[in-house]
């Protein structure tokens, strides 16, 4: 048998065909509105030979779903781009788009707008300089007029800087806590109706002046969301925080950011005047995991907390939450806080919180970030003294406390807790303890009530075990680090820390990767801190002897700025020193530059002469014996 075709029918086929392809041409270049700095809002017609001039004309006149093509250049903003539909905006071009708006005229707050609409993403923009109270530079808003939940919004490759209430100042102080702005804001003010799939990918946040506001906030009616691969640094205030409970938002039920992830993000250089400010910031969440991100130079590095009243605040508990796989490191005030507040009539707590295989390294610095001397007009030193620590307690029921490293320098603590605060439920193990000079002394409990005991005080590891029942498996001793001078916490070969952690390895505890992305457990046991030792093919190239703690106390009155940095590096030593001698490293440990000083007490390094690409380098000084490390971004 075999099939005989009528021709005609094939004719009639290819005339189908060839018609369809043309359709779909013509709708795919529809879809695409093109705009330019030499384009025309009056005489184009949004093609790529006759583009529009302005971002707001391409969004007014792209279709439902459709995407604007923005060319590089730079767009002066005087007022809002408003996006009410399905839409993508994306660079189209290696070269930057900037968004301006230093000539802002409008009374409006936001430079972009995505409100009361789902499907959104935004690409590959730089939005800069929206300078005045309430400024925020990408506002993703649900309020009262939205009609049904806000899905897949997507915000990456973006660039955010100098949006605040004051402009190029991160040091100033603002009169009164009405005084906010956010570099990208989320904001759930519908009680009943949710933004959901939100995702802020590979997006670049810095300089911004937020007064009392967040660099990076998701508040509200928030469910779902993922925050990684995020730099954010130079920031007056908290650097991301995933909030609850403000009745700012207005939403009248389902008022908590919720089932969250932030991952993999760097955070540095987060640093008010006005409170304690934390790199990343769980503030009355619900059910979020903040995993695998590098926190160091802000006020606190990491901090799960819950600061509003959830009896009134239309959400409800801080609980759920996972920290695991974390290097937090060289914090001014502390490592990390875990645990709610006494507030003005009210006291919260954080509940059900699995902190596990974290490393918290020579945290409680003391140190002046951003031209920051004080926190609420007490000095930041004292400020210190108060939190100080690699880990503090505050109001807390159901914290797991598991595969830690807490590395204190000399006499400072590794875990303690506020004074009048309760934590019950505590459960801890399987943690590493070590302070320079000594570990006597190294938990402070003192006016705790600590599972239901009041009668608590300062312990060292193994007293803190016989005392209260918890980290009977602890251990004490240096944990191994391949180059904690350069903060690179891998574990080397026979690292101390090495299959050491919780035998009963959970997965959604420890992570399935570590830190550095690499397989969580290996060797059949879980190894203690935030990184896994590596074998095999696996195992990290770095040279494996114990590059270890360098004993003497840092220094922290030296001064590295700028940071960013791409001309000139200054250090000042905050003295006159004999002899200085500053090297430059690779996150490889290769070195780049050594040069020394003499009967100085400032010194300058010029960073355009080493003629090397973008990269986070190690800025190592000795000055009159005595050592400083700081990590700085070549850009």
């Amino acid at each position: 048998m075999c099939l005989i075709i009528n021709p005609k029918f094939l004719k009639i086929m290819k005339i189908k065909k060839i018609t369809f392809l043309i359709l779909f041409c013509f709708v795919q270049g529809f879809c695409q509105t093109y705009v330019s700095t030499t384009g025309n809002d009056a005489t184009g017609t949004g093609t790529a030979a006759l583009p529009y001039k302005t971002i707001v004309k391409g969004v007014q006149a792209a279709p439902s779903g459709g995407t604007v093509l923005v060319a590089s250049g730079t767009y002066p903003a005087t007022g809002p781009i408003y996006i009410g539909k399905p839409l993508t905006i994306q660079k189209n071009g290696s070269a930057a788009v900037i968004i301006n708006a230093s000539g802002w005229t409008s009374t409006d707050t936001y430079v972009l707008g995505i409100v009361n609409t789902s499907s959104v993403t935004i690409d590959g923009l730089t939005i800069s300089n929206k300078i005045s109270n309430g400024s925020k530079g990408i506002w993703i808003l649900a309020n009262s007029g939205a009609t049904a939940n806000l899905n897949n919004i997507t915000i990456k490759n973006c660039i955010v800087k100098n949006i605040g209430w004051i402009s190029n100042n991160l040091s100033s102080i603002p009169a009164n806590s009405g005084i906010v702005a956010n570099a990208i804001k989320v904001d759930g003010g519908s009680g009943t109706y949710a933004i959901t799939n939100v995702k802020l990918e590979n997006n670049e946040v810095t300089n911004c002046a937020t007064g009392w506001g967040e660099a990076v906030t998701l508040t509200g009616n928030v469910n779902g969301f993922t925050v990684s691969g995020n730099t954010v640094y130079n920031i007056a205030n908290i650097g991301i925080v995933a909030a609850g409970n403000y009745t700012s938002t207005g939403a009248t039920s389902n008022n908590q950011a919720r089932n969250g992830v932030i991952s993999g993000n760097e955070v540095f250089n987060c640093m008010s005047a006005v409170a304690n400010s934390a790199g990343i910031y769980i503030d009355g969440a619900l059910n979020c995991t903040v995993q695998r991100n590098e926190v160091y130079n802000c006020g606190v590095g990491i901090s799960v907390g819950s600061e509003q009243n959830t009896a009134t605040g239309n959400g409800g508990q801080s609980t759920g939450h996972y920290v695991n796989n974390n290097s937090v490191y060289s914090n001014v005030i502390t490592g990390a806080i875990f645990g709610g507040v006494v507030g003005s009539g009210y006291t919260t707590s954080v509940g059900n919180t699995k902190i596990f295989n974290n490393t918290f390294y020579k945290n409680r610095t003391g140190a002046v970030i951003n031209g920051v001397t004080t926190v609420g007009g007490v000095a930041v030193g004292t400020i210190a003294d108060i939190y100080g620590g690699e880990v503090h307690l505050q109001n807390s029921s159901g914290i797991t406390f598991k595969n830690n490293i807490l590395y204190a320098t000399t006499g400072k603590k590794a875990l303690l807790a506020s004074y009048g605060y309760t934590v019950s439920s505590f459960v801890s193990n399987y943690n590493l303890y070590y302070r320079e000079g000594g570990t006597d002394f190294i938990i402070d409990l003192t006016g705790v009530s600590f599972n239901g005991s009041t009668a608590t005080g300062s312990y060292n590891a193994a007293q803190f075990a016989t005392a209260t029942g918890q980290d009977v498996n602890a251990v004490v001793g240096v944990p191994g680090f391949v180059n904690a001078a350069a903060f690179n916490f891998t574990l080397a070969s026979g690292a101390f820390a090495t299959d050491k952690g919780d035998p009963t390895y959970n997965s959604t505890y420890s992570g399935i990767l570590d830190f550095d992305e690499d397989t969580r457990k290996r060797n059949g046991r879980v190894d203690i801190g935030c990184s896994e030792l590596q074998t095999g093919s696996t195992a990290k190239a770095a040279k494996v002897e114990v590059v270890e703690e360098i004993q003497e106390e840092p220094v922290t009155t030296f001064s590295v700025f700028p940071n960013p940095v791409s001309e000139q590096l200054n250090i000042n030593f905050g003295e006159e020193v004999k002899t200085a001698a500053v090297s430059l490293f690779d996150l490889n440990n290769r070195a780049l530059l050594k040069k020394e000083f003499y009967n100085v007490n400032a010194a300058q390094i010029q960073i355009s002469d080493l003629k090397i690409n973008p990269q986070i380098i190690i800025v190592q000084i000795t000055a009159d014996n005595k050592i400083s490390s700081h990590k700085i971004y070549v850009k």
